[in-house]
């Protein structure tokens, strides 16, 4: 080779070495703005639509979970679906700023089951934010994901609140993402008044069946401790699916996993369709779930489902060692407030009396 044709190589590989260097520092330096290095075009244009204010000002916002999209050519066009498009429904009739899912968007992540959620929920005209599921990565299913909504955790400012999104579809949240979640929470300003978290897996199950979805040993003890250090206000959750509100230490733990997949519970432990309204009223914030009704014939098949379903987790499935008659968490669902301002419950946990 001529000197002239090592020259040329030579400069060949320092632009390659340039630009691989390139792209690895710049999709870090996006991943620790909490926009990833995947940008998505959904959740960026929400965010881009949301006006962010340095101060206050009362605003609602919505929040759904599992509802599946697409079903899965068995229960989901008839359950999963009619519930979700009568929720999107219900949800145009109050006056919310924007979307949260708190996962399983879709069945089995195919592209169809995809465009068909993005589809039910353009029909709202509102911001609308995702967190991934379980349901989300079967396949090629994550791939799909990260196209249409990038970022799997991520976080944004409005109104003086934080909103931050997180990933934890196998079983936890990693070393990375909890140092990520810490410095979000550390270097929250002044002007933000209000603290909310989103992600799938809760880090306990109030229903009969299963056991704890943390299954990462140590991490459920040190995400609890930093929201209470931090005092986050509200962590929002998904994949049991059911509702239920609880707190602990000042934080607020609720479970909206009601959006249209199959109830695991009877409705006195939650089991109902629903989609939670949030109203932040200056120092408060008010958690309402708002009940979707049922059609009739989908009363009629969860008359014979929830009998079924006890029946073979308290005496089939692992020989009942996945079925408790009190539930796995302490708390029972039906004990667990249905709407409580933040200011009534700190109150309670003073001892002053507490709200119903």
């Amino acid at each position: 080779m001529s000197e002239k044709g090592y020259e040329r190589l030579f400069w060949f590989l320092a632009l390659g070495l340039f630009l691989s260097l390139f792209s690895i520092f710049y999709c870090q330096g996006l991943h620790g703005l909490g926009l990833g290095a995947n940008p998505s075009p959904l959740n960026l244009r929400s965010m881009a639509h949301l006006k962010e204010t340095t101060g206050g000002g009362n605003f609602s916002f919505a929040v759904v979970g599992d509802n599946r999209a697409g079903g899965d050519n068995r229960a989901g066009p008839f359950f999963c679906d009619v519930i979700f498009k009568r929720i999107t429904q219900d949800i145009k009739r109050h006056p919310v700023d924007l979307l949260v899912n708190t996962g399983d968007l879709v069945f089995s992540g195919r592209k169809d089951q995809y465009e068909e959620y993005i589809k039910m929920i353009s029909t709202l005209d509102i911001p609308t934010f995702a967190v991934i599921g379980n349901h989300e990565v079967d396949k090629e299913g994550k791939r799909e994901y990260l196209k249409r909504f990038g970022p799997t955790y991520y976080s944004f400012d409005y109104k003086g609140c934080r909103f931050i999104m997180l990933e934890n579809i196998n079983g936890g949240l990693g070393e990375r993402q909890l140092s990520w979640l810490e410095e979000r929470l550390r270097g929250r300003p002044a002007q933000i008044r209000h603290t909310f978290i989103f992600m799938h897996f809760p880090p306990f199950n109030p229903s009969r069946f299963y056991h704890s979805t943390f299954k990462a040993k140590g991490e459920r003890s040190r995400f609890l401790s930093l929201m209470s250090s931090y005092q986050v206000d509200t962590v929002f959750m998904g994949h049991v699916h059911l509702y239920y509100h609880t707190t602990m230490e000042g934080v607020h733990y609720v479970i909206t996993a009601g959006g249209g997949a199959p109830l695991h519970e009877t409705p006195e432990w939650g089991g109902f369709y629903h989609w939670v309204l949030v109203k932040v009223e200056g120092g408060e914030v008010v958690i309402e779930p708002v009940q979707i009704e049922m059609p009739w014939w989908m009363k009629v098949v969860y008359k014979i489902y929830h009998p079924c379903r006890t029946f073979w987790y308290k005496y089939i499935y692992k020989g009942g060692k996945d079925y408790n008659p009190s539930g796995w968490f302490p708390a029972r669902p039906k004990q667990a407030r249905t709407s409580c301002s933040l200011a009534c419950i700190l109150a309670a946990s003073s001892g002053a009396p507490s709200c119903s």
